[in-house]
């Protein structure tokens, strides 16, 4: 997609049958020298080799290190973290019934102000 690509996990869609699987990944839109970062959510190949060149949705918040899950009747969540660095910060939570989106903001899940110092990477 020859994007300043950062934290990144891969998601299998339970939606799907397990059949579609996502690439979601933060970026610079404004290229290497951008300090914004915003979240792609972009579609695996069928063979999951290859990323599709035409995004589905997008989280444009400055947003960072995303960890997908999906609860059924309830829809898809985007856990992530604020762009600070190596600085702690709170987290913040997107929901959607889609994929395609649109993402809402719910906030922060931890109630902490550096979410215990932690920073999200996977969520089963």
């Amino acid at each position: 997609m020859r994007l300043q690509a950062g934290d990144l996990t891969a998601f299998v869609d339970p939606a799907s049958g397990f059949t579609e699987a996502y690439l979601i990944y933060s970026v610079r839109p404004g290229g290497a020298d951008g300090h914004k970062r915003d979240v792609i959510v972009a579609k695996l190949s069928p063979s999951w080799l290859d990323v599709n060149p035409i995004q589905v949705s997008e989280i444009t918040d400055p947003r960072e290190a995303p960890a997908a899950f999906f609860l059924d009747g309830i829809g898809y969540f985007i856990w992530t973290s604020h762009v600070t660095g190596w600085t702690p910060n709170a987290a913040a939570v997107y929901h959607s019934k889609s994929l395609a989106g649109p993402w809402k903001p719910l906030g922060n899940p931890t109630g902490n102000a550096t979410s215990f110092r932690s920073q999200s990477t996977c969520a089963y």
